[in-house]
């Protein structure tokens, strides 16, 4: 008599976890950096170099700048 009370007992507690998991779960964000470095055909670094990224999923344009030292950095 107690065999079914368990086996019923046991399911409702399965169920009960296997639907509160994914609730738990945080979310993902798509969030992205691009960085990197400009170098001239010598290898030398190049200084206010303009980058233009696209996202072609979007058609989303950034532009940005090389700093002193020849790198950038895109933030999503």
């Amino acid at each position: 008599m107690f065999r079914p009370l368990s086996r019923c007992i046991s399911s409702f507690i399965f169920f009960v976890l296997l639907f509160a998991c994914p609730l738990a779960t945080p979310a993902q964000q798509e969030t992205a950096t691009i960085t990197g470095e400009v170098k001239d055909a010598s290898g030398g670094l190049v200084p206010k170099a303009m980058i233009t990224v696209t996202n072609v999923g979007t058609n989303i344009i950034v532009n940005t700048e090389t700093n002193e030292e020849g790198s950038y950095t895109v933030p999503s």
